[in-house]
């Protein structure tokens, strides 16, 4: 084995570890995300469960399915971009696990937000939640920039598509908290707009989608 095939195996072992360790820590953090659920406190153990004990638990199971698909959607996005990695580098590691510490935080403002009412648990989850996209913007931008932790050959339209894509949840958390002053359960709803938000990204700066546009307008 040649020292360059030697080194190119080490670097994907390594990305290989780092991409376990990330999937690990979404795993954990999910988990935690189903501890957070209750019993309804309607009901004592050993009694009758009704309907309406039930229902009364639906804002925890509401919280949590929300936060479960955010985790997700950085999950998917974390995995998207992993997959143009070729090398590593210090700095790399380090903003990784920065996007890893919010990821990790989030059952706990995701309780904040069960338990309390008000403006400021909503500001307290959509603060982690920017962060924890700005921090994964910064990984992607960090690898795609002058250290080009991506292929040689990588397309710079992928860089730039990608990077939108990773902005769009930090922006509309950001625009969450600006409402919150206006209104909770506006800002609250602002956060089903993220897929909406991406889809209509994607439909207009991916590089294929693009293509298919100028063919389509062309007539082939």
């Amino acid at each position: 084995m040649s020292t360059d095939e030697e080194t190119r195996l080490n670097e994907r072992t390594n990305l290989d570890r780092l991409g376990a360790f990330s999937d690990g820590v979404f795993a954990i953090a999910i988990t935690l995300l189903a501890l957070e659920i209750g019993l309804p406190v309607t009901a004592t153990a050993g009694t009758v469960l009704g309907l309406h004990d039930l229902v009364a638990v639906w804002p925890e199971v509401l919280t949590y399915a929300v936060s479960f698909l955010i985790i997700g959607y950085y999950w998917v996005l974390h995995h998207e971009i992993y997959q143009y990695l070729e090398r590593y580098d210090t700095r790399l590691l380090w903003v990784n696990l920065l996007f890893l510490l919010f990821v990790a935080i989030i059952p706990f403002p995701t309780s904040v937000l069960t338990n309390y009412e008000g403006q400021w648990p909503v500001v307290l989850y959509a603060t982690n939640a920017l962060l924890t996209g700005l921090m994964l913007t910064w990984f992607w931008v960090h690898a795609t920039g002058g250290n080009r932790l991506v292929s040689d050959s990588f397309d710079p339209a992928i860089a730039r598509y990608v990077t939108l894509q990773a902005l769009v949840s930090p922006l509309v958390f950001a625009l969450s908290i600006a409402l919150s002053f206006v209104s909770v359960e506006v800002a609250f709803a602002t956060w089903l707009l993220i897929p909406v938000v991406r889809k209509l990204v994607g439909r207009r700066y991916h590089p294929t989608e693009r293509g298919r546009d100028a063919d389509h307008q062309s007539g082939i």
